[in-house]
């Protein structure tokens, strides 16, 4: 169908004329103006006239649908005002699960484990740098060799440890970082004869307090206290230090020992460093009966 010219009267000069454009769907809605001189003139378009363009009331269209131009823009303005905060002036994002181990994606597993599907091994290249993960609390003892257990299924060279803990180097084997330790000696126990400690480690401590408390006298003992580091080759014993004064009655004693032989309310403050591994030594000068019991403190 063609368009239609209108004339507006017929008097009026043919440079003024009003046409109904034709939609192609046997409608007329679109109004063409002419202006003086035959030149085309302003255009206006009704509300909802383009089928393309829609309506100003348009429902939003928020998906990958047919809609009209405005239902669209609309649409775009529903899902920005979902995501926008006007307050800050961001977009709002929440990080949804995070999937590791998936069959169909590279990952790193937090297991190391290189055998599974689209797993990926903790491994940096032949020659880089190989990551041995230790369980926090699972094994975490002294002595660890070099060869601590790696991640499942990992078969490679481990030339790294990751612990949950400090671990200090000590020549052959790797020993948990200490704090001051506190350790009983000897029990408290009555006595008639010398007797020895157990080997104590020292690990990572620079200081040490020995404390002797006597409870019960028999007679007319006497006790003296000693320090013996241990050849760590032939297994023997050496003598560092020995109690300026004997023991003979109830009471409380404290030995400190530092380097420098800081000054304080002991018994003895001495200048020195005790050695990895040790004992303390109480020797009897007679068989009388006397209850003790001593501790330590190794101080770092």
């Amino acid at each position: 169908m063609a368009d239609i010219d209108l004339i507006q009267g017929q008097s009026v000069p043919p440079s003024t004329v009003t046409k109904l454009k034709d939609m192609g769907d046997g409608t007329h809605a679109e109004v063409v103006s002419f202006g003086p001189g035959g030149g085309v003139g302003p255009v206006s378009v009704a509300d909802g006239a383009d089928v393309a363009e829609g309506a100003t009331a348009d429902a939003a269209v928020d998906s990958d649908t047919t809609g009209t131009v405005s239902g669209k823009l609309r649409g775009l303005v529903k899902i920005l005002a979902n995501v926008w905060d006007s307050v800050n002036g961001w977009l709002k994002v929440t990080i949804g699960s995070v999937q590791l181990d998936d069959t169909d994606k590279l990952a790193v597993s937090l297991y190391g484990k290189g055998s599974a599907a689209g797993d990926t091994e903790l491994d940096y290249g032949t020659y880089g740098l190989k990551v041995a993960i230790v369980d926090a609390g699972v094994g975490l003892g002294d002595g660890k060799s070099n060869t601590i257990r790696a991640p499942q299924g990992y078969t490679g060279d481990k030339q790294s440890v990751v612990g949950s803990y400090p671990f200090g180097f000590n020549s052959s084997t790797w020993d948990r970082q200490r704090n001051n330790v506190e350790a009983t000696l000897l029990a408290s126990a009555a006595r008639t004869a010398t007797a020895n400690s157990a080997d104590q480690v020292s690990y990572n401590s620079k200081g040490l307090v020995l404390y002797l408390d006597v409870t019960s006298v028999t007679d007319t003992p006497s006790i003296t206290l000693s320090l013996e580091i241990k050849d760590s080759i032939g297994g023997g014993y050496f003598t560092v230090w020995t109690a300026a004064a004997a023991v003979t009655a109830t009471g409380d004693k404290a030995y400190l020992f530092v380097p420098g032989g800081a000054a304080g309310s002991y018994t003895e403050a001495v200048n020195l460093v005790v050695s990895r591994t040790w004992r303390l030594t109480v020797t009897h000068a007679d068989a009388d009966s006397i209850t003790y019991s001593c501790s330590c403190c190794m101080l770092v």
